[in-house]
Parts: C-alpha cells; structure tokens; sequence
C-alpha cells in the first residue's frame, strides 16, 4: 500500500467517525438538555432575617457577622437607602436600610435594630434589619412570576418554602449597585 493510499484510508475513517460523533451528539442533546432542566439546586446556608414585615434571607456565605445597632456617620452625598457609615475594626462600613432599598420606605436605625456586616467577595457593605431570626438550609430557586411582585426582581437571588411560606433571598452584591444616585433626594 502506498502512503496516499493509507492517507486516504485514514481521512475516510476520521470523516466517519466525525459523522458518528454528530450522530450521537444529536441523539443525546435532549438527554443532556433533560437532565439540566430536571437538576435540583443544591441546599445552601441561609440566614432569615426581617426588614419591617418582610422576612427575607441572606446567603450565610455572605454575612461575615451580625452587629448591634451603632451610631452612624452621615454620608450626605450617598444613594438614598444609605443610613450612613460605621468604623468597623478600622475600615468604613456603609450601612443601607434593607426596607427602603427594597421599596417599602425609610426607616430609621433604633437600638433594637442590627446590621448584617456583608462581603460580596471584595465589596463589604452593612444591611440595617429589625431581626436575624434563624439559620436555614434549603434549596434555592428561580422565582415565579407573583412572589414577591412588589420588589425589584434584580435584588432577589430567588425564593424557598419555610414554614410553609415562600422567603425571596437577596442578591446583597446587586443591592450594593441598585437604588437612587447620591444627588438624588433621599426620603
């Protein structure tokens, strides 16, 4: 056999296979698109917490600690939702009102409230609540159309079922981008 002759041989058994390996690619796409529909998000820490009425959660891989109300250092040219800014440990803390980025009016920090310290993977931020009330695992997922349709959707991570109610999870990265402008009238 000459070396055109092997070449040739090879080239066609590769084309074959190429042809083959389509084949089944084809055959398994509604396989593969079946069981990434079908998988289950996987359990995650959370922590419940409560903004005015509202309980919400919080990713515990999120919150670095869970802070008694502190006097604040007024940030004038801040968002709106901004209460003000805490020294922890030597480096600033902005504290937002949960309540008010999430559309339900200003509220103002009174003793009883805390502050979820957050870090957003090298963004720290502060989350004034009225209450952490419990550490949860559950299963995250996507959220329907009327939870929780009175918030903005780009600030919720998702929901899951806790005592028999549907608890929205935030997304504290995009809640630390969203909201008024500083020079925005704050209320």
């Amino acid at each position: 056999m000459s070396a055109v002759a092997v070449d040739e041989t090879v080239l066609a058994r590769v084309d074959e296979l190429e042809r083959e390996l389509r084949a089944l690619r084809t055959l398994l796409a509604p396989a593969e698109a079946a069981a990434h529909v079908d998988s289950k998000p996987e359990a995650e820490d959370l922590l419940l917490c409560r903004a005015r009425e509202r309980t919400l959660a919080v990713a515990l891989t999120v919150v670095s600690e869970v802070l008694p109300a502190a006097r604040l250092m007024d940030l004038p040219d801040a968002d709106a939702s901004v209460l003000g800014a805490l020294n922890l440990r030597g480096a600033p803390l902005v504290v937002y009102d949960l309540a008010q980025r999430l559309g339900e009016g200003r509220s103002p920090l009174t003793r009883t409230d805390l502050i979820l310290a957050c870090d957003t993977g090298g963004r720290r931020l502060g989350l004034k609540v009225a209450a952490a009330m419990d550490v949860v695992r559950a299963e995250v997922t996507t959220l329907s159309g009327d939870v929780a349709s009175d918030l903005d959707g780009s600030l919720l991570r998702g929901a899951f079922v806790h005592g028999g109610e549907q608890v929205v999870v935030l997304d504290v990265a995009a809640l630390s981008g969203a909201g008024r402008r500083s020079g925005e009238a704050r209320g």
